[in-house]
C-alpha cells in the first residue's frame, strides 16, 4: 500500500515533507539482498525519496553455503554459470501498475546481475517504467550490470547512471547519488532527533514507520534522559523505559545504524552487527572512526530531543 509522505503525517509528528517533481511521486525500490548488505542501501534510498519498499526473497534462501565463490559446485556458482538458470522467486510483485519508477538493487555477482533479477525483470511487467539499479559490491562496476538489465529487454527505460555502493555506505553517500540523478526528496523540516552523548550532539535522521513516529511522539512534551550502556564493542544500549511499536526484520547493521531492540531499546551502532531489529534511522555525518570514539566512551546516559 502506498505512503502517503506528507500533510498526513505533518501536524502530530512534526514531520513537514515538500512534494518533489510530480514524475518522481510514484516509487518503488525492489532489492534482492542475499546477506542483508544491499537492502541496507534499499532502505536509505526509501527514506531519502518516500518509496515503498519491496523486498524480493529467494524461493529457496540462500544459505552461506550456497555463496561460498571459492567452491565451485556452490550454488551461487552454478547459477552465475548457467545462462538459462531463473532461479524462484518466493514474493513476486503481483501490480506495479501505480508506480513509475522502480529502483531495483541487487548485490553484484561475478561482475553482473544475480541470476534471480533475471526472473525478476522477466515474470514483472516493467512495461514503460523507468528502472532505476543500484548495487552493492567490493570491487566491481555496475556498467555491466545495467548493461545486462537493458538487454532483458523488460519494455522500460534503464537508467544508465546506476548506483554502486560498498556494503557500509552512508545515508549521505546514498544522497549524494539521489541528488544527482534527480531523485532525492526535498525537505522543509526534516524528521529528526538530536541525541546527547557526553559533550557530542548526534544528529539521528529518521526512518519514516510507526517506530521512529512514536518516538518523535514521546519526545513531544521535551527532553528525555535515558540510561545507556556499551556492548560487544560495536554498539550502545539505551532501555527507552517505554514500548514503541516495532516490526523486526533480520539486519546486517553497519555503523552508524540506530534500531530499536525488542520495542523498548534503541541501540546506536558503531560498528556491525546481525540481529533482528527495527530501523529508527541514521546517524548524520560522522565517520566509523568518530562514532567509535563518541559511542565507545564510558557516559552511563543519552539524552534525546527534537530538532
Amino acid at each position: 500500500m502506498k505512503r502517503l509522505i506528507a500533510l498526513a503525517l505533518c501536524a502530530a509528528m512534526l514531520f513537514s515533507v515538500t512534494a518533489f517533481a510530480a514524475e518522481h511521486t510514484n516509487i518503488a525500490v525492489l532489492c534482492f539482498s542475499a546477506t542483508d548488505n544491499t537492502w541496507g542501501i534499499a532502505e536509505k534510498i526509501a527514506a531519502a525519496t518516500g518509496a515503498d519498499l519491496m523486498r524480493i526473497e529467494a524461493g529457496i534462501p540462500y544459505t552461506a553455503d550456497d555463496l561460498n565463490w571459492h567452491d565451485d559446485n556452490s550454488r551461487a556458482n552454478r547459477e552465475q554459470n548457467d545462462d538459462a538458470c531463473r532461479p524462484g522467486i518466493a514474493n513476486l510483485p503481483e501490480n506495479l501498475d501505480s508506480y513509475d519508477t522502480v529502483f531495483v538493487g541487487f548485490p553484484i555477482w561475478w561482475g553482473t546481475i544475480p541470476q534471480i533479477i533475471k526472473t525478476l525483470m522477466e515474470a514483472v511487467d516493467f512495461q514503460g517504467k523507468t528502472i532505476v539499479p543500484f548495487c552493492t559490491s567490493g570491487s566491481s562496476g555496475i556498467s555491466s550490470a545495467v548493461q545486462d538489465l537493458k538487454a532483458l529487454d523488460s519494455g522500460a527505460e534503464v537508467l544508465e547512471s546506476g548506483g554502486r555502493f560498498p556494503a557500509d555506505a552512508s545515508e549521505q553517500d546514498v544522497r549524494d547519488w539521489l541528488n544527482e540523478i534527480g531523485y532525492a526528496q526535498e525537505a522543509e523540516t526534516m524528521n529528526r532527533i538530536i541525541i546527547t552523548v557526553g559533550e557530542h550532539d548526534l544528529t539521528l535522521r529518521l526512518a519514516e514507520n510507526e517506530s521512529s513516529k512514536a518516538l518523535l511522539n514521546w519526545l513531544s512534551d521535551g527532553p528525555k534522559t535515558i540510561q545507556a550502556s556499551n556492548y560487544g564493542g560495536f554498539e550502545k544500549v539505551c532501555p527507552l523505559g517505554v514500548r514503541l511499536p516495532s516490526q523486526d526484520v533480520q539486519t546486517n547493521t553497519q555503523p552508524g545504524d540506530v534500531m530499536l531492540y525488542s520495542g523498548d531499546q534503541i541501540v546506536i551502532f558503531h560498528g556491525n552487527n546481525a540481529w533482528a531489529y527495527t530501523r529508527l534511522g541514521w546517524i548524520e555525518g560522522k565517520t566509523q572512526e568518530e562514532l567509535r570514539d563518541i559511542l565507545s566512551g564510558p557516559e552511563s546516559e543519552i539524552t534525546l530531543r527534537l530538532e
